[in-house]
């Protein structure tokens, strides 16, 4: 799905696959200017995958960004770590937002969409409640997709913001 918000179609420079360990790997394509303002792009999360479209959130001109894609199988192994291990990595993060503070003096914004199915938009208000300090916008007419032209339009403007006054906070 594209929309008049994203910025042209454009080929990455490099590609590659990065190996995780025996089994997994990792796509990634660096797109944009090789010289440009370092930006990682991660896919939406297990299944989303990675399209052509990721690359048009971020000015070529501007930006190096990296986009990375990983697989998501549905197994039963992969269902159980995504539900009940993954807080693992950092388990002072994962059940409670009681390390806040950490977060607190990074310039972050956050873009929701209303009807966000898969990750409720309570979410986004608790995390808000939390960490004041984060910009946060719910777009009134969209879903999970980060192409739905109001949540494309809000991620465009603010990677413009990097690259204009080095953080994506709205003035």
């Amino acid at each position: 799905m594209a929309n008049e918000h994203f910025y042209p179609e454009i080929e990455p420079y490099r590609t590659g696959e990065l190996r995780v360990d025996d089994l997994h790997t990792l796509y990634y394509e660096e797109c944009g200017t090789p010289d440009g303002l370092p930006i990682l792009f991660v896919h939406g999360g297990p299944g989303a995958g990675c399209t052509t479209t990721g690359r048009r959130f971020f000015d070529p001109d501007r930006f190096r960004s990296l986009v990375l894609r990983g697989i998501w199988m549905l197994r039963d192994e992969e269902i159980h770590w995504w539900l009940y291990e993954m807080g693992k990595i950092q388990p002072e993060l994962w059940r409670r937002l009681d390390r806040e503070d950490r977060l607190r003096s990074i310039p972050a914004f956050a873009v929701h969409g209303r009807y966000d199915l898969v990750c409720p938009v309570k979410n986004l208000d608790d995390l808000s409640r939390a960490w004041p300090e984060l910009d946060a916008v719910i777009v009134p007419d969209a879903g999970h997709s980060s192409h739905e032209p109001g949540i494309t339009r809000e991620l465009v403007a603010a990677t413009a913001r990097i690259a204009e006054t080095g953080s994506p906070v709205r003035g």
